[in-house]
């Protein structure tokens, strides 16, 4: 097409270089006018085309860091309009469409690198309305839905599929609303018409179920119901409140029910949408699966190995994903999951089982460090100077640690390993012979492994064997059979 340069050549650079992002033609007022080009920042070219009063116009090509011709096609009025082609590395043809006023409109081919027919559709407005999908050897597939059919053009065009100013279907925000509302069947009906399944919308429904146990509708929502009937919190409700601590006690757990049952619905209600979506190829960021097994703080959200085992068969992850995980001192290594789910701070049994379950090895190392964590959130429960205790962990995060200990102890088969444990404010002396005035073999600090080589009963004497090989006794109030 004819067209005309403005009289002033500006030209753009990158913010952080003096690399040439955009050069090209502008009118006295600053205004794109003319021909333009963009590139990437090793100076190789990204976009070339025209503006005509600060408008894409006319035929436009971008260009791959290859140098190679990633797609063509031509703008009216800065919106896509017209047939539009995109290419492969060796410079086949991938996939066609046409735009029309900036809207998909009218057919979509596909084709596979040796040029044979991938597949067919048609659009209005944006609108998928139909389509045939062939396989490599040319028999048609199947499409059961129009969803399906959009998931295998999705599929072909990758991230490359999008052109700047191209208007969606106006059904794509109708995907928030069903979300935000928790409508599986709104969210099936909109996938099985269609409309793309964009990564983000898979985003926004596991975020909403990581918030909603976050606030109180999960593991950590029931193990709060929980407190409100130990010993523990009538003691300090009856400090708090004195005479009418049963009243608050009963208000303040109601409360905290009534929280956990909303949240819960919530949580329901995000597994189904998930499940009203198993028709098709939809993927759990490995990002968000590394975050629900990272809980390195008490108000973080806490998962059982039922619920990691639903985002991670959607994560398609295999058992030798190696995973860059940033630590919380900031530096990054390599991990499997199973790593990181001990890395937190708060240890699950029941993801550690599901994780042996579906592969991911376990060795002593993994058996000492829980054992290590253990250690810690029994100190934490002994009181300090001035009284405090309980102030990161719970009675039942060390419940936790020692069936976490079991369930590692039994995937290694391993029956030499240390099946005790020492658990006391202070050293423990073991003793030659079973009474409190026989010569002390060692001194044991609390935390420590050990095999058990008697019956462990409180105020009596059981007999225990150390990783070094000494023998001796310890009172059964000291020893924590693993």
């Amino acid at each position: 097409m004819d067209f005309e340069n403005g009289p002033l050549e500006d030209t753009i650079y990158f913010p952080d270089s003096n690399a040439v992002l955009e050069t090209g033609r502008a009118r006295k007022d600053g205004t794109r006018h003319g021909l333009w080009r963009a590139y990437y920042k090793n100076g190789d070219l990204r976009a070339v085309g025209i503006y005509q009063d600060g408008k894409k116009e006319g035929k436009w090509k971008m260009y791959n860091r290859e140098k190679k011709l990633l797609a063509e096609g031509h703008f009216q009025r800065n919106v896509p309009d017209g047939s539009w082609a995109w290419y492969d590395e060796k410079g086949g043809k991938r996939f066609e469409r046409t735009y029309k006023n900036g809207f998909k409109e009218g057919n979509w081919i596909g084709y596979y690198s040796d040029g044979s027919l991938y597949g067919e559709a048609w659009f209005a407005r944006s609108q998928l309305t139909g389509g045939i999908m062939f396989s490599p050897d040319g028999r048609e597939m199947p499409m059961p839905t129009l969803g399906k059919l959009m998931e295998r053009i999705v599929l072909l065009e990758g991230k490359n599929g999008t052109v700047k100013g191209e208007k969606p279907d106006s059904r794509e925000n109708l995907w928030r609303f069903a979300i935000n509302s928790g409508n599986p069947g709104k969210i099936k009906d909109l996938a099985d018409n269609g409309i793309e399944i964009k990564q983000e919308y898979i985003d926004m429904i596991c975020e909403k179920w990581y918030q909603a146990n976050q606030n109180g509708g999960g593991y950590y929502g029931k193990e709060t119901i929980a407190y409100f009937d130990t010993p523990q919190a009538m003691e300090a409700y009856r400090n708090d409140f004195g005479k009418n601590y049963l009243t608050q006690l009963r208000t303040d757990k109601q409360k905290v029910l009534t929280n956990y049952e909303k949240q819960s619905v919530i949580i329901r209600r995000c597994r189904d949408m998930l499940d009203a979506l198993d028709l098709y190829d939809i993927v759990i960021r490995k990002r968000f699966i590394v975050k629900i097994l990272s809980a390195d703080h008490a108000e973080d959200a806490r998962f059982t190995g039922e619920e990691v085992r639903c985002f991670w068969e959607r994560g398609k992850m295999s058992v030798t994903d190696g995973i860059v995980y940033s630590s919380p001192i900031g530096e990054t290594e390599k991990k499997d999951l199973m790593e990181i789910a001990l890395d937190s701070y708060y240890t699950e049994p029941t993801v550690v089982q599901f994780l042996i379950d579906v592969g991911y090895p376990v060795n002593q190392g993994h058996f000492r460090k829980i054992a290590s964590i253990r250690e810690s959130y029994y100190r934490d429960l002994i009181p300090d100077e001035d009284g405090v205790s309980g102030v990161n962990y719970s009675e039942s995060d060390v419940i936790n640690a020692d069936r976490t200990l079991r369930v590692v102890r039994r995937a290694l088969g391993d029956l030499s390993l240390p099946d005790g444990i020492i658990t006391s404010p202070d050293d423990v002396n073991m003793r030659v012979f079973p009474n409190g005035t026989s010569r002390v073999v060692t001194t044991i600090s609390s935390g420590t492994l050990v095999n058990i080589r008697s019956e462990v009963i409180p105020k009596y004497w059981v007999h225990i064997k150390l990783e070094n090989g000494k023998e001796g006794y310890v009172l059964g109030d000291f020893l924590k059979r693993i």
